[in-house]
């Protein structure tokens, strides 16, 4: 493993959707019982949070912290409720024609995320 590597891992995924109603739908629908599963099962996963964009309400971003790279590929993306996730929001997303785009990175340890 490089020192990258044993960073914390942090991935970054912005969707548009068409409406509040799409937007709704997907929050509560899909995102809010996998939140709920990763707070209560995935010890390795630093944070799992949505925000509405204030200037754009079509718009979220989710915000994702991992121990490591590793525990987000072979914990997170393994799991049950995941990959049930995956395989529903899917289909979904381009029935809605949800606009997706993300992006990870390693922290630097620069700065802090808590107080």
């Amino acid at each position: 493993m490089t020192a990258e590597q044993e960073q914390i891992f942090v991935l970054c995924v912005w969707l548009k959707f068409a409406s509040v109603a799409d937007r709704d739908e997907f929050i509560h629908k899909f995102w809010a019982p996998l939140a709920e599963y990763v707070k209560a099962h995935e010890h390795g996963t630093l944070a799992y949070e949505i925000a509405i964009a204030d200037s754009d309400p079509l718009k979220i971003q989710v915000f994702e912290r991992y121990q490591t790279k590793a525990y987000f590929t072979d914990v997170h993306q393994t799991s049950e409720p995941y990959l049930a996730f995956k395989a529903a929001q899917a289909p979904w997303r381009k029935e809605h024609a949800v606009e997706v785009t993300g992006q990870s990175y390693y922290e630097t340890g620069i700065g802090h995320m808590t107080r």
